[in-house]
């Protein structure tokens, strides 16, 4: 059982107080797709309380697109998050401004275990928490991850990069990023691509600073066999 697609579609404003009250919610727990479309401004102010989330515990792809602000108060609560357990793509885009508080809360996170990560934002981001990346493009096992952010990033917390680009499998990391990013805590680098092995790419245009011991503006690491 649990097989099916989930497809939502909002244009009002959501606001959620308690925690593990998503703005919004989509979740196969077999095998299906997920897409959500939303229009509105999303508020939440609890724990694990994400704006919007998309779950596939299976295989299948994710598809979120917001065009609203975004704003979470709680631990663990992420602007816009992604997951797909088995196989799949997913595809985030969005044009607001996105803004967390509590630790552990990304602005975008995206999370595959195989298959392609694809994040575009062209709203600014601004996160306080520590371990609180701006964006999050993570693949598991293979796949590809691809970031683009035309907004400036903020971030806070210790351990929080504006911008990560992840595969702990086979795959290629590109980050574009035209913004200016600014984290202030330490071990908080502008903008991080790792893989393992593949090819990282990136460009960026925009300005970065960075405050904090042990940040880098832009790094850039292949565990083996990469350019």
């Amino acid at each position: 059982g649990g097989n099916g697609d989930v497809t939502i579609t909002s244009t009002g404003d959501i606001s959620t107080e308690g925690d593990n009250s998503r703005g919004i919610s989509g979740f196969v727990r077999n095998n299906g797709d997920v897409t959500i479309t939303s229009t509105g401004d999303i508020s939440t102010e609890g724990n694990n309380a994400y704006g919007i989330a998309g779950d596939v515990y299976g295989n299948g792809d994710i598809t979120i697109t917001s065009t609203g602000d975004i704003s979470t108060e709680g631990s663990t609560s992420e602007g816009i998050y992604g997951n797909v357990d088995g196989n799949g793509d997913i595809t985030i885009t969005s044009t607001g401004d996105i803004s967390t508080e509590g630790a552990l809360a990304e602005g975008i996170f995206g999370d595959a275990h195989t298959g392609n990560v694809t994040i575009t934002s062209t709203g600014g981001i601004a996160t306080e928490g520590s371990n609180a990346h701006g964006m999050v493009g993570y693949v598991w096992n293979n796949g590809n991850v691809t970031i683009t952010s035309t907004g400036d990033i903020s971030t806070e917390g210790t351990g929080a990069n504006g911008i990560w680009g992840l595969v702990d499998g086979k795959g290629d990391v590109t980050i574009t990023s035209t913004g200016d990013i600014s984290p202030e805590g330490r071990a908080s680098d502008g903008i991080y691509g790792f893989v393992h092995p593949g090819n990282v790419t990136i460009p960026s245009t925009g300005d970065i600073s960075t405050e904090g011991s042990s940040s880098d503006g832009i790094r850039g690491n292949v565990g083996v066999n990469g350019d």
